[in-house]
């Protein structure tokens, strides 16, 4: 890229999502029964060459389904101090295959909370409407999604999976007080241009 400017400020959107690694809740939006869907996680992995990242995810969840049937994703993230907003676009892939190395990178750093929750019987969004799924107050009975005895390391491994989004193009926006700028990057062809703020 000739643009020094540019440059640095493509740098400045890398680091915004670097820095986010383990910290930062971005949301993933896709599509799913034609419609646009979003999710908040945590950012888990990001690389700059190749650009891809990394976040984790329940296999059973129908954000998976949905990514599978199709692929493409967006991303966004926001630094309120910075004044930074960010998108990223890219194809998903989905690993659930525990000797994939990037499989089992991901599964050493899943923390006891985390793995309860990827060792729950019943995968995320089941629909609970029967009454034997209801407490006398009419929620939600959590002993029907109850964490099974013994244990939960093997069901946890069973039900986790990493989502690997391929990166293409990123969206960069300076929100700063009288400094807005803006601008596109093409990931994969290595350019980028200024827009309009």
């Amino acid at each position: 890229m000739r643009d020094a400017a540019l440059a640095k400020f493509q740098q400045s959107g890398f680091d915004l999502w670097a820095s986010g690694v383990d910290k930062a809740t971005i949301s993933l939006s896709y599509i799913a029964d034609a419609w646009p869907v979003s999710r908040s996680l945590i950012l888990r992995g990001f690389s700059v060459d190749p650009a891809a990242l990394q976040l984790n995810t329940d296999k059973r969840s129908l954000k998976v389904a949905a990514l599978v049937q199709s692929p493409n994703a967006c991303l966004l993230i926001w630094d309120r101090d910075k004044g930074l907003q960010s998108q990223l676009w890219g194809t998903a892939r989905v690993i659930s295959e525990q000797a994939d190395p990037l499989w089992l990178a991901a599964w050493a750093r899943v923390k006891p909370h985390s793995m309860e929750a990827y060792a729950r019987p019943v995968p995320p969004g089941t629909p609970l409407s029967s009454e034997a799924d209801r407490n006398e107050q009419g929620l939600p009975d959590r002993q029907t999604f109850a964490l099974p005895k013994g244990d939960l390391e093997p069901l946890a491994k069973e039900n986790f999976a990493v989502l690997r989004i391929s990166l293409q193009k990123m969206e960069l926006v300076d929100l700063r007080p009288g400094d807005h700028r803006r601008a596109v990057f093409d990931l994969v062809g290595k350019t980028g241009h200024w827009i309009c703020p």
